[in-house]
Order: C-alpha cells, then structure tokens, then sequence
C-alpha cells in the first residue's frame, strides 16, 4: 500500500470516527507519523484530523509539535468558519430582502450538514448560485454595497466570460465571496442551473434558514471541483474526503442509475463515474457505500487507469500535459476539442480566477 493510501485510509477511519483500525494504521511501523501531520495539513484536513484524534485519545502518537500544530490549524478554522456563518447571514438577509433567488454551495453549510458540525471542515469563502447572469449585476451591486470589490477581471467583456467561466469572485478585507451563474464551464457541459435551484434543500443553522443546494447536486459540485482541481494541477483531498462523507448520507436511498443517466444528459456522466470509482478506490471504502459500488462495477476499469494512474491523476502537476490528455478523455468531447477549448480560454480563465 502507498504512502498517499495509508494516509487516505487512516483520514477515512478518522472521519467516520473508526477510532480502534485509525489505531491499528498508526501503530503499524509502515506510519509516518509526522509526514501524515504534513499531508493533512497540505490538503486542508488537519482541521478535522486534530479533532478527531483527541476525540479518540490517538494524539500520543505524533510528536507534541504536530499536535500543536493541528490543534492551531482547527482553532483558526473554527474562528473562519463561525465568521463565514454570520456573513452568510446577512448575505441571505439582503437577498431575500431584495427578492433575489439564490442557493448557497459548499461552505458551513456542508460541513454542519456532512461533517456534523461547520468547524470540522476548512472554508475559504462563501458560494452562492444565482438564477442567471442576467441576475448578475443586480446582485452584484448588492453585495458591493455590503463593501465587497470584484477581484476577478472580466478581459473581453462579460458576455464572453460568462460563456468561459463560471463565478465571479468578490472580496472584503479576508473575506471572499464567489457567485456563480453555474457549477462549472465548458462547451460539452449543459447543466441545467434553474432545476439546481428548483430542488433546492433548505438548512437550519445558527437559528436561521438557508436555501442550499440538495445532496445529488451538492455530489456533482464536489466531483466537478475535484475533476478540476486535478486538471490545473491544485487538487486537495479534503474533496475526496467531502466526497466520501456525502456518499455515507445517501448511498442506500439513491437510485445511481438515474444519477448518472441524469448527468449523461448535461454532458458529465463520464466524469461523474470516473471521479466516484476513482475515490471509492483511494478510500478503499466500497463495502461503506455498497449501491454505488455495485453500480459501477467495473467502470473505474473502463477509463484505461490503473491504480498508479489514478493516484497521478490527483497528484499531477500544473504542467503535466500527459495528466490533462487523461482528464480530456472524460469529457463528453472529442480530446482535440477540449484540448482547443483548454488553450483558447485559459487566458479569460486566468483572469477570472487569479
């Protein structure tokens, strides 16, 4: 087994609070301890790590300084995160109060529903997703009202980049705001917005209500920002952990099949059940989410990667043209084409989410 598998696996039983393998796994003289400390920390988990291994009673088997470390890293997730869940609330209160229909993404309001609790999860920012670009500006107007300044460029006009990219990032002092007009951009996908916000599921948190995103939608934002993350050589496996904590929830009442034809119709089946087999895989976990399992049976084997490969795909630097040919084949488009489409807005792309 790996490296990166054990670290996986050990986060994995950490999450799902299996405290007596999490021991067996940092027993085991294959266990870096200090080296996991430095992987959890890199991908944004040390957060949840820490929490859970005094939980647990397993922090006798790091060294006193990477406890130390964990423990600052949840201290000042949990103070991001709270602050996050009061400007959550204001945002809502001004949008509501305007009238304007919205969906929050991700966030405090995944980890309180997944995680079980907003400080067990690093946030960077707040999401939410609007009805339409034609609702941009308005809305826009709004949140600069509350002092926010738009740090994303719009290089050749909205019109263009709005066919390109997918939000617009906002900033105030350290806070960051992203609204999108979609999950995510390209010229093979046809996700249908409207009907994200038709099923919306509501939240309750810190005594107020929220419109968010339902799960199955909720699911394919995770894998897109994952299938993403990796093509720009950026991939942090807290997604894969987000990704596992969601399929817990819903596995047993999913109907997959439908899932995944309902994605083939917005050009995402193949990636969708690349990124599920993929992280199934890494977490070695298919007996905890046992439909899906089943339902993909061999479709991890249909992509042509073999464990190396799929541990590279994650992994794969910002250069690794061989990575993005890979990535390109899951697309519902010739590889030319994607390719083309990579090359022709990357500038736009880089101005937009620099």
């Amino acid at each position: 087994m790996s490296s990166l598998l054990r670290s996986l696996i050990l986060i994995r039983c950490l999450a799902r609070r299996d405290y007596d393998r999490a021991t067996t796994l940092l027993a085991s003289p294959d266990m870096d301890a200090r080296d996991w400390a430095r992987f959890v920390v890199e991908h944004r988990l040390a957060g949840l790590a820490w929490k859970r291994l005094s939980e647990g009673s397993l922090t006798g088997y790091f060294d006193s300084r990477d406890v130390e470390g964990m423990r600052a890293y949840y201290v000042r997730q949990w103070a991001k995160n709270e602050r996050l869940v009061r400007e959550a609330s204001s945002i809502a209160e001004c949008l509501d109060g305007n009238g304007w229909p919205h969906v929050f993404l991700k966030g405090p309001f995944f980890a309180s529903r997944f995680y079980g609790d907003v400080d067990e999860r690093a946030i960077s920012d707040l999401d939410l997703l609007i009805f339409s670009t034609a609702d941009l500006f308005a809305v826009e107007a709004l949140i600069e009202g509350r002092g926010y300044r738009r740090t994303s460029w719009r290089p050749l006009g909205h019109g263009v980049t709005s066919r390109v990219a997918h939000h617009y990032t906002y900033r105030r002092d350290d806070l960051a705001l992203e609204l999108h007009w979609n999950l995510q951009s390209h010229y093979s996908f046809r996700i249908a917005c409207e009907e994200i916000l038709r099923r919306a599921a509501r939240v309750e948190l810190s005594g107020r209500s929220y419109p968010v995103a339902d799960d199955l939608d909720e699911l394919t934002l995770q894998i897109l920002s994952a299938f993403v993350d990796a093509q720009i050589g950026d991939f942090r496996f807290r997604t894969v952990i987000d990704i596992y904590l969601l399929l817990r929830l819903v596995d047993a009442s999913t109907d997959w099949d439908r899932y995944l034809q309902a994605r083939r119709a917005e050009g995402l089946e193949g990636i969708c059940a690349s990124i599920l087999s993929y992280s199934l895989w890494l977490l070695d976990c298919a007996d905890e989410i046992p439909s899906l399992a089943s339902h993909l049976g061999g479709r991890c084997g249909e992509t042509s990667l073999v464990p190396e490969d799929i541990e590279s795909f994650f992994t794969a630097g910002s250069a690794d043209l061989m990575a993005k040919v890979r990535n390109f084949r899951l697309y519902d488009a010739p590889v030319p084409l994607s390719a083309l489409w990579w090359m022709v807005s990357l500038p736009v792309r880089l101005g937009v989410y620099r």
